[in-house]
């Protein structure tokens, strides 16, 4: 049971590769003596790292530990049994102190966890509570490794990219600045774990107690390539999300634009909203023929976009591949009693989004929107028009006007987006997942530069911008947006370089 696939990933298992184990393990300073912690030590995967270390080193006595809820303990036979304890690490004893403690946490994600393992975890950790309820399960162990270990130890982790982007593991890296002298990080480009496309961070926590004086940051394309360690300052590292491009020059560069070239944010003309959350898109959207041979008629049914690769048809005016969305009320439940009965038998009136609304099978889709914005996309992401008043899942945002805009209006929205000087705005402020790909969350995107005008001369550029969407052709749209741009607002040469010099750099910094 514990190797099955479903279980491994509900319990946020994923066993370190020998090769990740050992450039992390390699980094660590150990001596003779040593205790040697690893939380959550799985197949053994670092504990052998360790050894092999100590092997290399000539070290004969090191004392390794370790516990885990699921362990497997095929590799690790000749270890004292009592030093492999098979228990929950939020119920292993804090006395236990070590010298160095070594990680590759559970990847649990926040709606997957235990609701009442978290709440008890954080009733007995007075420190767990700067997180609250809204970490995955790797941020808390973190902070529960900080309990165990001796002053002037050292902690490194296997963890996800979410360390260096997401909103809690802000509030984590502060208490990290305070707890080690020396802090280095390397962000890697290629995921090694098996069935999980997630790139990882390896973190390495030194002198424990002892004031920071030093905080290294690499991103690292794979463990191949040699780390470019840059010294980060304290306001980087405490920032919302990590970014090696200055922030004060990417300010400074909006600031112009602002005040010279009347540039705006977007959120002064949009609100910006998810799309619409079903609980079961499998069930809830279906093909017209899969519908119709339920009884639907059109009038039943609502056109929806459920990903980021269908835009292009769409503003191709081609819609023949959407797929329905069905809209029922309690007074279908006859009518369509068999569509009903089916998603009852599937269980699908037991999933949480369904199962929270009155009527577990009536969704409300709200106002259909005026434009879209996708929620996760490669590169370049851009505002487009809902010419033809359908719908979105939560993989496309809404976007609701704040006043009725003109078409030309419309037009200078989307065609600045697209420009360098919008695009670095989005790149900003948007996280990073997977192999490089963007996730745009409705606040960050509220601070997307644009520019609006009446000015009708944008026709020809949006047209020809249109096109090259099409075709997805899209590093050709940012050229000709900001040349467009460059040229109608007489934006001068050396802040058109910067911003370039700008817009390569933060890209780099997650493509590598």
């Amino acid at each position: 049971m514990e190797n099955n696939k479903d279980f491994k990933k509900n319990n946020g298992i994923y066993y370190t590769p020998d090769k990740l184990a050992d450039y992390l393990i390699n980094d660590l300073n150990i001596e003779n003596n040593n205790s040697i912690l690893d939380p959550s030590y799985g197949e053994g995967a670092l504990l052998l790292a360790v050894e092999r270390l100590a092997q290399a080193k000539k070290i004969s006595n090191l004392n390794l530990f370790g516990c885990d809820l699921h362990p497997i303990n095929g590799l690790l036979l000749h270890l004292p049994e009592v030093n492999l304890i098979e228990v929950n690490f939020f119920d292993y004893n804090v006395n236990n102190k070590f010298d160095f403690i070594i990680s590759n946490p559970p990847y649990i994600r926040r709606q997957n966890q235990d609701k009442k393992e978290i709440d008890v975890v954080l009733t007995r950790f007075k420190e767990m509570n700067l997180l609250g309820k809204n970490a995955d399960m790797w941020a808390y162990f973190i902070i529960k490794s900080m309990l165990h270990l001796n002053k002037g130890g050292s902690f490194c982790a296997i963890i996800p990219w979410a360390f260096i982007q997401a909103d809690y593991a802000q509030k984590l890296r502060i208490l990290l600045y305070d707890k080690f002298e020396t802090i280095k990080v390397i962000a890697l480009n290629k995921p090694y774990f098996e069935s999980i496309d997630e790139r990882v961070v390896l973190f390495w926590g030194y002198n424990f107690g002892e004031k920071n004086t030093e905080i290294l940051f690499s991103y690292l394309k794979d463990l191949k390539s040699k780390p470019n360690f840059k010294k980060i300052d304290n306001q980087v590292w405490s920032s919302n999300k990590i970014v090696l491009t200055k922030k004060n020059e990417v300010k400074k560069n909006q600031e112009i634009l602002i005040k010279k070239f009347g540039f705006q944010k977007i959120e002064d003309f949009v609100e910006i909203r998810i799309g619409v959350v079903t609980g079961a898109n499998e069930y809830f959207i279906r093909t017209y023929e899969e519908l119709i041979s339920y009884g639907f008629t059109k009038k039943d049914l609502m056109p929806i976009l459920t990903k980021a690769k269908e835009i292009p048809d769409y503003i191709n005016n081609k819609l023949g591949k959407l797929k329905f969305l069905v809209k029922i009320n309690e007074d279908y439940k006859n009518q369509f009693s068999n569509f009903i009965e089916e998603g009852i038998g599937k269980e699908f009136n037991k999933r949480v989004h369904c199962k929270n609304r009155n009527i577990w099978y009536s969704i409300n889709t709200a106002k259909v929107p005026d434009a879209f914005f996708p929620y996760r996309v490669g590169k370049i992401p851009y505002l487009f028009f809902n010419n033809h008043q359908i719908q979105s899942t939560n993989s496309i945002h809404r976007i609701y006007y704040k006043r009725k805009l003109n078409k030309t209006e419309e037009k200078w929205i989307q065609v600045s987006m697209l420009s360098i000087y919008g695009q670095i705005s989005i790149e900003m402020n948007a996280k990073t997942y997977g192999k490089g790909m963007l996730k745009m969350e409705p606040g960050p995107l509220k601070n997307a530069l644009v520019k609006i005008s009446n000015d009708k001369s944008i026709v020809k550029t949006f047209n020809q911008i249109r096109k090259l969407l099409i075709d997805q052709r899209k590093d050709e749209v940012v050229l000709l947006a900001t040349s467009f741009l460059n040229e109608k607002l007489i934006i001068p040469k050396e802040i058109h370089i910067k911003s370039i010099k700008l817009y390569e750099d933060i890209r780099k910094s997650r493509e590598k």
